[in-house]
């Protein structure tokens, strides 16, 4: 019999090899928790993901946070303006301090503004990558996990657009709205990531997804926006 046609398609690292270690005994203590989930619950699990590969999760987070940092500690070279953090600190003079305050300019307070958000779009997409793969018995590196990842940049990226587009407008709406939509899109990133969805397909199963529990997801998420601010 003639073989099979080879699929055009680059393989997919979550399902290219076995792990070594880790995938003897992929979701021990994750498993049981694919189901509705208390608060502690949530933090229980972030922090069992945390330290199953710290390495892993801390490298591949530093990829996209620390371009982030370097590039807005460029741009704030001379917010000191040649004096030390003490002497201005110490300094009655108001102008002064709001000069110093301000030398960053208008780049470094957009890059501080969008540049954290970006960065968390890939961040979110890669770790929901790197859970989906222990689930199925494997274990990605940092180099797989970016090869995972980087193809989807204008998914992710048209998705952070688009959700905060939705954002905006609700929050024009009196606010209520924007907070809601906040919600319903709340884990665009990790099924882009886990699921290879496009932009508007993976903004639809979000909201099917948390639509379901909304109001503890809407819960969840003020109460992470609290703990990161």
């Amino acid at each position: 019999a003639p073989a099979p046609p080879r699929d055009p398609r680059p393989a997919d690292p979550l399902l290219a090899r076995p792990s070594s270690g880790m995938g003897r005994d992929p979701v021990a203590g994750l498993g049981a928790r694919l189901g509705p989930m208390t608060v502690s619950d949530v933090l229980d699990g972030a922090f069992d993901v945390l330290k199953r590969a710290p390495a892993t999760i801390i490298g591949f987070t530093a990829v996209f946070a620390l371009p982030v940092q370097l590039l807005l500690t460029w741009l704030q070279r001379d917010i000191l303006g040649g004096e030390s953090i003490i002497d201005i600190l110490e300094s009655t003079d108001t102008e002064q301090l709001e000069q110093a305050s301000g030398a960053g300019g208008t780049a470094a307070q957009l890059v501080s503004f969008l540049g954290p958000s970006l960065a968390l779009v890939f961040v979110a997409a890669g770790i929901a990558r790197l859970v989906a793969a222990w689930h199925v018995g494997r274990d990605l590196t940092i180099g797989q996990l970016l090869r995972a990842t980087l193809p989807q940049t204008w998914a992710l990226l048209a998705s952070w657009f688009l959700v905060h587009l939705a954002e905006g407008v609700g929050a024009l709406l009196c606010g209520i709205p924007g907070l809601m939509a906040m919600a319903w899109f709340l884990v665009t990133a990790p099924v882009i990531g886990a699921e290879q969805a496009g932009p508007i397909q993976a903004m639809r199963r979000s909201a099917r997804l948390t639509g379901r529990r909304y109001w503890p997801v809407f819960g969840l998420a003020l109460l992470s926006g609290v703990v990161a601010t």
